[in-house]
């Protein structure tokens, strides 16, 4: 047995390679993933989780408890398995059919209980079906949240400034420096479309209102040349349409990627597993990655949920608030129709954005009691104002969600890990 002063110079040891893995790791990200790493940090990487492996094998075999760490395994979901087409420009660092790829073969913790346990075998076999098939949804619902995020950029950094500015601009005449800015932006957020575009197989050709998008901005271009507001008021009017419809359209496909990954089943498929072996008294560390595997998906399937459910009520709301201008009449008149669909949203949560879109939609139910128009017009643009940054927040929610999936710390990632 050897001394503590070896025991503790062995776990200082581990202490120290994982925290250089975890940088390592951090340089992985930065250098966009598995596709694009540099060939010099692929191999250190291997080489801290063989160094973590074998320090803690040593522990293990000297009776000290060392508990597994997430990034111990870096180095193997990092490896190509045979027969995968490889990482392709754009995947995160792990990314979709990487994943797909794992799956088919890190099942060890399946195979060996089906052995075990026959009666789980069913159960297992509908599991990986499932799951292969949510973890297929992964590119759609990745790539059409990131259509629908620029979609908001172009909404917040130039079609809203521009149409502010324009009644001023319509008395002037006279174009600045912020409507370069705002085309400026606009330039970005198409190069990021296409970039989402280009990067996968879900769209050819290229959508056609990215084209419109396109000639909207040379229209814009052609506007600041010639110092004409009427031909800027024209390029913001097709943006307009293009912002009317397409988001929508958007999220429609982001929930039927939600709904056709079928995560509820998977949770009920898994949870079913983890009873019965829990039944039969299995080898405790094969329960507990069962356990861990079931507490992610639960996780992953209460947040995707919770949060594409709220996209959805939230573009509804901002369907309606498209439709109305600051006319104090066409408010009244849709007023009712927008406060039923936002209250379902901030009447069971006590957060400040739900409190202020109340309190807010009280001062404007005031003003249209005593049909002082201009106070109705000036709280509702504060509601809008207040609704649209909500909708925003949970838009960079969702896309920060579906970022993580198929990254080598994502939910997906780590399923596949305890199965392994």
């Amino acid at each position: 047995m050897p001394d503590d002063e070896t025991v503790q110079q062995q776990l200082q040891l581990l202490r120290a390679s994982r925290a250089t893995l975890g940088h390592a790791a951090h340089q992985l990200v930065q250098q966009g993933g598995y596709a694009h790493a540099e060939r010099g940090l692929l191999n250190d990487i291997v080489e801290y989780c063989d160094n973590i492996q074998r320090i803690k094998a040593w522990l293990r075999e000297r009776g000290v408890v060392v508990d597994d760490e997430e990034n111990d395994l870096l180095a193997q979901r990092l490896r190509m398995t045979p027969g995968s087409d490889g990482p392709r420009a754009g995947d995160t660092p792990l990314g979709t059919r990487i994943i797909i790829s794992r799956l088919n073969s890190s099942m060890s913790v399946l195979r060996q209980l089906m052995q075990q346990v026959p009666e789980i075998r069913d159960a297992a076999v509908a599991f990986r079906t499932m799951f292969q098939g949510a973890c297929a949804q992964i590119e759609t619902l990745r790539v059409n949240k990131i259509l629908h995020d620029q979609l908001h950029q172009i909404q917040f950094r130039c079609f809203e400034p521009i149409e502010r500015e324009l009644p001023r601009l319509l008395t002037t005449g006279l174009f600045d420096t912020n409507v370069e800015e705002y085309a400026q932006n606009l330039e970005d957020c198409i190069a990021a479309l296409r970039d989402a575009v280009a990067d996968t197989s879900l769209f050819n050709p290229t959508p056609t209102w990215i084209d419109i998008l396109s000639q909207s901005h040379a229209q814009m271009l052609r506007a600041l040349q010639a110092d004409d507001v009427d031909m800027l008021r024209r390029a913001i009017d097709s943006i307009r349409r293009v912002l009317n419809i397409h988001p929508s359209r958007i999220n429609v496909q982001l929930t039927n990627a939600v709904q056709t990954m079928r995560l509820p089943a998977i949770v009920s498929t898994m949870a079913n597993i983890h009873t019965i072996c829990e039944s039969l008294n299995i080898d405790a560390a094969l329960l507990e990655r069962i356990t861990a595997g079931l507490r992610a998906l639960r996780d992953l399937n209460e947040q995707l949920s919770s949060l594409s459910f709220a996209h959805t009520q939230w573009q509804d709301i901002d369907n309606l608030l498209r439709l109305l201008n600051d006319s104090g009449e066409e408010i009244i008149d849709l007023w009712n129709e927008l406060k039923t669909q936002a209250s379902r949203l901030y009447a069971t949560t006590s957060e400040d954005w739900a409190n202020d879109l109340q309190e807010n939609a009280a001062r404007l139910e005031q003003a249209m009691q005593h049909n002082d128009v201009q106070k109705i017009v000036q709280h509702f643009r504060q509601y809008r104002s207040r609704a649209m940054r909500r909708f925003y927040q949970v838009d960079t929610q969702l896309q920060k969600l579906c970022n993580k999936l198929d990254r080598v710390d994502g939910p997906f990632a780590f399923v596949i890990g305890v199965l392994e």
